[in-house]
């Protein structure tokens, strides 16, 4: 989560100093980008106790 906050933040930091540093195909491409990721970012900490469960189980499963 912390790597896509942190994408989400470098799209962002690019739109507010000109587009510098991404490709863009349009004027707001690095804005809606950043909104996605923070988007993504929210959705994860949302589903934050079911992934972490998946990820114990599975982990549970390869370690008997």
């Amino acid at each position: 989560m912390l790597l896509l906050y942190m994408q989400g933040v470098r799209f962002l930091t690019d739109y507010l100093n000109g587009d510098v540093y991404f490709k863009i195909h349009s004027p707001w491409h690095n804005l809606q980008r950043a909104k996605a990721q923070f988007q993504l970012v929210r959705k994860l900490e949302e589903a934050r106790e079911t992934l972490y469960n998946i990820i114990l189980k599975t982990w549970q499963n390869e370690h008997k």
